[in-house]
């Protein structure tokens, strides 16, 4: 599966999960060479890291106060984060997420 940057992923299922790719970075800490100077999509996967928020605010924000009763101190349920390719994976499978036709805007990452 290839994950890229601006990509927007829906679950009919469980809408709150639904997210989109809105930026990257990569991992400097890997055995992995890294491209300096090349795209963020022709880097190594094993050395990328995914910038990820939640697409749905709507059914978010029902599934907080459903599970929390709040919309504030949201912890565990985290809004946005980063990960690497094979947590966003797993979640898609889980979720049985679709790639949406749209995409959403991102910054390409400078990897110098």
């Amino acid at each position: 599966m290839k994950l890229k940057l601006g990509q927007i992923w829906i679950s009919e299922s469980h809408p709150h999960e639904s997210f989109m790719i809105y930026g990257g970075d990569i991992d400097t800490c890997t055995d992995s060479e890294i491209k300096y100077g090349e795209l963020f999509d022709n880097q190594y996967e094993c050395n990328k890291i995914f910038f990820w928020q939640r697409y749905d605010d709507n059914a978010y924000i029902d599934f907080l106060i459903h599970k929390l009763g709040r919309t504030i101190g949201t912890y565990p349920y985290a809004s946005c984060g980063e990960c690497k390719k094979g947590s966003l994976v797993f979640k898609i499978k889980k979720y049985k997420m679709k790639l949406s036709d749209e995409s959403c805007e991102y910054e390409e990452p400078k990897i110098m």
